[in-house]
């Protein structure tokens, strides 16, 4: 069987199951999805900006002062980009207590790389 034939034989079979494809020739037909506006509108001055926090995240891990070893596990997997809601089911915490300590160790951590740009 040809390319081609393939092709038609799994589109069909695609259509024929309710599937809607994205894509037309290997293009987007519609920014569809929230994700994909999102991600058109971000400028890359953000993406650098969110590139340069989670560097300093994950420096943190290994300079920043934890009060205990789980403050240093949930900044850790937040340094590695994970959600509040799942870093709280990771250590069993609820997500408004998670979601402090970050907001706690963000600061600290902002507070640090600012003094040290001070010197």
């Amino acid at each position: 069987m040809s390319l081609a034939a393939l092709k038609r034989h799994w589109s069909n079979k695609l259509a024929k199951s309710g599937f809607v494809d994205a894509e037309r020739d290997g293009k987007l037909i519609d920014w569809h999805s929230f994700d994909f506006v999102r991600l058109q509108r971000r400028s890359r001055e953000a993406f650098e900006a969110q590139q340069l926090y989670y560097q300093l995240a994950t420096d943190w891990v290994h300079i920043g002062a934890f009060d205990t070893p789980r403050d240093k596990e949930i900044w850790t997997l937040h340094a590695n980009g994970y959600s509040g809601a799942i870093i709280s089911a990771k250590v069993g915490l609820e997500k408004s207590w998670v979601n402090k300590l970050l907001y706690k160790l963000r600061v600290q951590m902002l507070q640090g790389s600012q003094r040290a740009n001070n010197y």
